[in-house]
């Protein structure tokens, strides 16, 4: 309990604490380090579990673990130094657990394990909002625990892709720009993308989706959720998004993150007097600005949230995705788009519906070949 962080999580994975000799040899290693101040460039702090159940708990979802397999590697391939992976699989169940997954990832992925349960799962909605107290405090605790080891945090779910764009390939030569820049915490923006329909095999499995015209929306075999949920509703940059950002922050900076907001910081904390000898300006109401800024979703880059829908979402699919009213993404056809071509219709399965995403291009053409390639190369098999 007493021991620094990376001596209680060393990144490796977990050592045998009967073996005296090789925790002496780790624990120097991570003192020798710490002397050196030897900090990582970024590290994710990640809060999930192998199932869960949606807001209100009508439906479980149990896509976890072909997520974060994703989820990893993509992070491993934008420049992420170190991922400490949060698993809340036991607040569920009391045999699964994210472990299979993040021991394909030795020396990058560090699993905790946070049986904490949500106090309050209600939707996000009227009197009684729920609320996800677990992740809260999760978040927090890889903020206090691991954000002197490195300079930069980045605060993600595991179906938010913080993609590059532009000229930039990797997040670390992003901060490289934004640190001379003396931004403080860099906001990505959020909005639900939609899966795109032409990826999906719309028979129906279940008598119930017979009666009600569904499919099921799991990911296609071989696929992945970069892929497949690369429609937005709004082309870069966007206006209509929702107050539910994510960021990547300096945590020497940052004193409280609450999951999408940078709550005190070393500034805010700072009285009037401090304030003035420091050179800065004295206002009543703090503002985190002008050490905070959006990322350029054109020039630098975008962040994807592939929210999974569930087989409710998308009853009675084919007559509502005529009018473009689905959670099922309709892409714009090329060259087309709801200024220019208000009326254009995209074709799928023989069909003629009405549009109402757009995709990224990079993301197609650049980022989902290297994602594929990378878990091809690790050998998985279904990911």
């Amino acid at each position: 309990i007493c021991k620094p962080s990376l001596m209680t999580y060393p990144d490796q994975g977990s050592i045998d604490q009967n073996d005296k000799e090789a925790i002496e040899t780790h624990d120097t290693t991570v003192a020798r380090q710490s002397n050196k101040d030897m900090k990582k460039k970024l590290i994710a702090c990640a809060w999930t579990s192998s199932s869960f159940q949606t807001r209100g708990g009508k439906t479980t979802v149990s896509d976890g673990d072909q997520r974060l397999l994703q989820w990893l590697e993509f992070n491993k391939m934008v420049g992420v130094d170190h991922v400490y992976l949060y698993d809340n699989s036991g607040a569920f169940s009391d045999t699964n657990s994210l472990k299979p997954v993040t021991d394909l990832f030795p020396g990058f992925a560090t699993r905790i394990h946070w049986p904490a349960k949500v106090c309050n799962n209600r939707p996000g909605n009227g009197d009684n909002k729920g609320e996800r107290s677990s992740q809260y405090a999760a978040a927090m605790s890889c903020h206090l625990r691991f954000g002197a080891h490195s300079d930069w945090l980045m605060a993600a779910d595991t179906d938010e892709y913080m993609s590059p764009m532009g000229d930039f390939n990797d997040l670390k030569t992003l901060l490289n720009k934004v640190e001379k820049e003396k931004i403080n915490v860099l906001n990505w923006k959020s909005k639900r993308s939609k899966p795109r329909l032409q990826y999906f095999n719309t028979t129906p499995t279940t008598e119930e989706c017979v009666k009600q015209k569904c499919f099921d929306p799991s990911l296609p075999e071989g696929k992945t959720f970069l892929e497949v949920y690369n429609c937005n509703f709004e082309k870069p940059p966007r206006q209509n998004v929702m107050p539910a950002e994510k960021a990547i922050y300096r945590p020497d900076f940052v004193l409280l993150f609450f999951v999408h907001y940078a709550t005190a910081t070393v500034r805010s904390q700072m009285g009037k007097p401090e304030t003035e000898k420091s050179g800065g300006r004295w206002d009543r109401r703090y503002k985190v600005k002008p050490g905070l800024r959006y990322a350029d979703e054109e020039k630098e880059g975008t962040m994807l949230h592939t929210k999974a829908i569930v087989q409710k979402e998308i009853r009675y699919w084919n007559s509502t995705a005529l009018k473009g009213n689905t959670k099922l993404g309709i892409e714009w056809p090329e060259g087309t788009d709801e200024v220019k071509n208000p009326s254009a219709k995209a074709k799928i399965f023989g069909a003629e519906y009405t549009s109402n995403c757009y995709h990224i291009p990079k993301i197609d053409t650049y980022w989902v070949p290297r994602l594929v390639d990378a878990l091809e190369k690790r050998g998985v098999p279904k990911y």
